[in-house]
């Protein structure tokens, strides 16, 4: 007997227009879970974003700038309550949260950088340094190039 499947282009419309009624707020979570950065990229991937954006395309202009409007508030959800009070709205603005949360992470990965160095010495301190942004990229979850990208960045 011969299995009928639904194509691939009906399950990923699909998808998409599920994941636009979550953006949006049209749908919710199971069990009333904030839907933010971090819920949407575990339960759709990595390129959620972009996958959106390609399908909101198809959608009418109104809707579009709806849907940028919301990813913008998306977006404020990778940060925690201080972090925007500190580094958004009180310093530059919520347009320069990511801007100056980079700048305040640069800071503090530095100097626990020159602290691990002179206690353990050149390469082991490095080394050392580059475990633990590893082990905390990996809470925040930033994918492993992104973790060796800021750790080289820090180190430089």
């Amino acid at each position: 007997m011969m299995r009928v499947c639904r194509p691939l282009l009906k399950a990923d419309a699909a998808k998409m227009q599920t994941l636009y009624n979550l953006v949006v707020g049209k749908q919710s979570l199971k069990d009333g879970v904030p839907v933010k950065d971090a819920s949407i990229t575990k339960i759709f991937g990595d390129s959620w974003a972009t996958e959106l954006k390609e399908f909101a395309g198809t959608l009418p202009k109104a809707e579009q700038t709806q849907l940028d409007v919301y990813l913008k508030r998306m977006e404020l959800t990778k940060y925690t309550r201080e972090e925007l009070t500190t580094y958004g709205i009180l310093s530059a603005g919520p347009g320069q949260v990511a801007a100056m949360t980079e700048k305040h992470m640069l800071t503090m990965g530095k100097a626990r950088l020159e602290e691990l160095v002179g206690a353990e010495g050149q390469e082991a301190g490095t080394a050392a340094f580059k475990a633990e942004v590893a082990k905390e990229a990996a809470y925040a979850n930033w994918t492993p190039a992104q973790a060796t990208a800021f750790a080289n960045k820090v180190a430089a």
